[in-house]
């Protein structure tokens, strides 16, 4: 019952906070693409709609780096599923299991080889459709491509990753 309530206390919170938020961005018409969850957060705390398919997923650094170095071609790919027993990284997340506890508990999107763990999805067909359909808002002229250093990250992958070509 308090988890319910402070649950409440959250949303509310949440609404007011991004509304004010709102209020003060001058242009909110930009995609985030992001190697995990951060773009969802950023979004709702400005309420804003999402205008990127990057929300409640994550990727591996591999796959990201490749993913915004040829981004509309992954884009227009065909997003397929894969099962866990199949993903290229499936000894990493089993050899980390506390570090991947929820590793084959959600759906694997692989775009030419590029996966993609929906981990918020409660199956294929919702991940599918709020890929699809978020995809079609991104704002290609006002792009933020974003990455952290988790999900096996390398050294080598910033370097990659400060080389791609976008502003910002």
């Amino acid at each position: 019952m308090k988890r319910k309530i402070k649950n409440i206390f959250q949303k509310i919170w949440i609404k007011v906070y991004s509304f004010q938020r709102k209020r003060a961005l001058i242009n909110s018409n930009f995609s985030i693409i992001s190697n995990n969850c951060w773009a969802g957060k950023i979004y709702q705390s400005y309420g804003i709609k999402y205008k990127t398919p990057t929300v409640g997923l994550f990727f591996m650094s591999e796959d990201f780096i490749k993913f915004v170095g040829n981004l509309e071609f992954y884009l227009n790919c065909n997003l397929n599923f894969i099962s866990s027993s199949e993903s290229k990284y499936v000894k990493i997340f089993k050899d980390n299991s506390t570090k991947y506890p929820d590793f084959g508990t959600y759906p694997i999107g692989s775009l030419d080889g590029i996966e993609i763990h929906f981990l918020h999805y409660k199956n294929e067909l919702t991940a599918y459709e709020s890929w699809n359909k978020r995809k079609e808002r991104i704002n290609f002229d006002n792009l933020i491509i974003k990455m952290n250093d988790q999900n096996e990250f390398l050294e080598e992958h910033l370097e990659i990753f400060n080389n791609l070509p976008f502003k910002n």
